[in-house]
């Protein structure tokens, strides 16, 4: 029965061992994006000494790539995200109910490297 178990523990690390692809080149082959997006102006009135943006709290960032399906990012409530990505330019958009339009419009993600870009949502307050 030990002599089973024991087994069965040895598969199991070889196992998790080979699906993680077994340290650096795991890590060689992650890509994607990360950053913040904020928000703005988000009143008709912009006060000196006051920000006139914020994060944006749980947007929705369309990412596209070619004839690729569009990948689908939202932030968290501090305006951050994080997006694994293949390597490629990707076109950023966001749905109308977002804003009027994001800058840049678009990204590209590097073989090996997570790239920071952050974005700015034009709300179209003026």
């Amino acid at each position: 029965m030990a002599i089973r178990t024991a087994g069965a523990l040895v598969l199991a690390a070889a196992t998790a061992a080979t699906a993680c692809g077994g340290g650096s080149s795991a890590t060689a082959t992650r890509a994607g994006l990360r950053g913040t997006v904020i928000r703005g102006p988000t009143a008709p009135v912009c006060r000196t000494g006051q920000s006139c943006s914020k994060p944006a709290a749980n947007a929705l960032l369309l990412l596209t790539r070619s004839s690729r399906p569009t990948v689908r990012v939202r932030t968290d409530a501090g305006g951050r995200y994080r997006a694994s990505l293949p390597p490629g330019t990707y076109r950023v958009t966001i749905p109308r109910r977002e804003g009027m339009s994001i800058a840049p419009r678009s990204a590209t993600v590097t073989a090996g490297r997570t790239r920071r870009i952050d974005f700015r949502i034009d709300t179209g307050i003026r």
